[in-house]
């Protein structure tokens, strides 16, 4: 596992106005939801590895939708 997008629902594509192909295969830390922020990319990382090791955590952030391109 190396934390790339495998996968996203329906949902996420709705509300975001995102394609399938902008994601799928980047690194999650990377995805256009978190893009307005390299501080919160890197939390979203740090977050990642932790869960990787087995560690839980709860975050909240903001998240950024399709219209707002």
């Amino acid at each position: 596992m190396d934390g790339r997008i495998l996968f996203l629902n329906a949902t996420v594509l709705a509300e975001t106005d995102v394609s399938r192909e902008e994601v799928l295969d980047i690194p999650f830390q990377e995805a256009f939801w978190w893009s307005y922020s390299s501080s919160l990319q890197k939390q979203v990382l740090e977050v990642i590895e932790s869960a990787a090791k087995g560690i839980s955590s709860r975050h909240e952030c903001k998240v950024r939708f399709g219209l707002e391109r």
